[in-house]
């Protein structure tokens, strides 16, 4: 789990979940969505983007134009 002023991100073995402050909504992300694999072991904010650790790779997303880094 990795909070911003804007967001709060949590991993599991299923997905990411990204909850809106603002909207006070919740989001889900997978495979579908870019990820490299569903299990997110880590999670790094960094600016307008967050870096997801798998156990296939680094994926990096932008808000809301998620793409996969190799």
């Amino acid at each position: 789990i990795k909070a911003t002023d804007k967001a709060v991100w949590v991993g599991t073995e299923q997905a990411v979940y990204k909850y809106d402050k603002q909207r006070r909504t919740w989001r889900l992300f997978t495979t579908e969505d870019g990820l490299l694999d569903n299990t997110v072991q880590a999670i790094l904010p960094a600016g307008d983007y967050v870096w997801f650790g798998t156990p296939k790779g680094l994926t990096r997303f932008y808000w809301n134009a998620p793409y996969r880094i190799d």
